[in-house]
């Protein structure tokens, strides 16, 4: 299961393809950082500047730098690219906000190899690059959040279980 985090509220059934102008790739202060992933993009990747970003966790579209306004399930279309943006963070911590790709440290050229060749870090900030995806269905981060909170405490010995984790002694499993 994927998910698209958005600003904007989008219709069930739309197509998602690239916004290459508007994206905050094209923000002037990922200018250099991005052209510095696209210069060492080995060609059967999917561009950054071109993808639709997707994640499998809904709770980290924000960590990952994906609007958190509406989030939708998507069914990818195509090719689907893995990386870790971890190691997009960390080039940019070597190399800062401006600066021309003959700069660029060995370290950060390591970091840009690690993130096209889905490396993953500790952190596992892992994003989704695809070409095309249509909007499934609208998800409710709150609303998964409290179904995924609400525990389920089961008593061993008369294998009954209770919902309703408020005024429960917690039984271990």
């Amino acid at each position: 299961m994927f998910f698209h985090g958005s600003k904007n509220n989008l219709e069930i059934g739309e197509t998602l393809i690239s916004q290459v102008d508007t994206g905050y790739t094209s923000y002037e202060e990922c200018i250099s950082i991005e052209n510095a992933f696209e210069y060492f993009r080995p060609e059967d990747k999917i561009s950054r500047k071109t993808a639709i970003y997707l994640v499998d966790n809904p709770n980290i579209i924000e960590k990952v730098g994906g609007y958190d306004d509406y989030i939708y399930e998507i069914d990818p279309i195509g090719n689907i690219q893995k990386s870790d943006l971890y190691w997009y963070n960390e080039v940019a911590k070597e190399m800062g906000d401006f600066f021309e790709i003959e700069e660029l440290t060995e370290k950060a050229k390591k970091y840009i190899e690690n993130y096209w060749n889905s490396v993953e870090s500790l952190e596992k900030n892992i994003e989704y690059r695809v070409e095309s995806a249509v909007i499934k269905n609208e998800f409710n981060l709150k609303e998964k959040n409290n179904l995924e909170s609400l525990k389920v405490y089961v008593n061993k010995k008369s294998g009954e279980f209770n919902k309703n984790t408020t005024n429960m002694k917690k039984n271990k499993l």
